[in-house]
């Protein structure tokens, strides 16, 4: 992240990083507070992860404390692609959407490019996806679960609420870690 002083506008579409524009008239001072206080959340968030890793606290209680970030929704399946557990404020009467077909049926429809996910997941890093199904409207953001190289889950989110930002795919990113170091200790499945 790059933090602007610009009372101009900045073109803010810079691939591999988030500039953050700030008015020139703010203090100075009053930006660094808030940037350490944002370290600060981050460090107490990560730690506190951690620490309910190693207490093997449940799996649901981890899962939904890393991703207390993340503004759109997000499951957990397995690698079969039947649905573990969810996070976040999931519409329950989206009809249409793919969150409906997942809560209803208890899993995610089979996708009609199952070669190109299959690829993609053993890669073992989060990717953007959509499909060209009924649900070519949804952006959708997956990542791979692995415990020993060996693939055990997927996590799966959609751009339901807003679109997805760098911040959520960094967030994602965050939630695929710590939820792989949660099954690497946990007794739950």
């Amino acid at each position: 992240h790059v933090i602007v002083l610009s009372d101009d506008e900045i073109d803010s579409s810079a691939p591999l990083m988030t500039l953050i524009q700030v008015p020139c008239q703010t203090n100075p001072d009053d930006i660094v507070m808030k940037v350490q206080d944002m370290f600060d959340y981050f460090h107490a968030w990560e730690a506190d992860i951690t620490e309910k890793i190693f207490q093997k606290k449940p799996l649901q209680e981890i899962f939904d404390l890393a991703c207390t970030n993340l503004t759109n929704p997000i499951a957990l399946f397995d690698s079969g692609s039947s649905l573990l557990m969810v996070s976040g404020n999931i519409p329950l009467r989206a009809t249409g959407s793919i969150w409906d077909e997942i809560l209803t049926k208890g899993y995610s429809p089979k996708e009609d490019d199952e070669i190109f996910l299959k690829k993609q997941l053993e890669k073992g890093v989060p990717f953007h996806f959509r499909s060209s199904d009924i649900y070519k409207n949804h952006d959708r953001l997956i990542a791979p679960i692995r415990y020993r190289k060996t693939l055990i889950g997927i996590l799966g989110m959609t751009d339901i609420y807003t679109p997805f930002t760098k911040s959520e795919r960094a967030n994602l990113f965050i939630v695929q870690h710590f939820m792989q170091n949660a099954f690497s200790v946990s007794e739950e499945f």
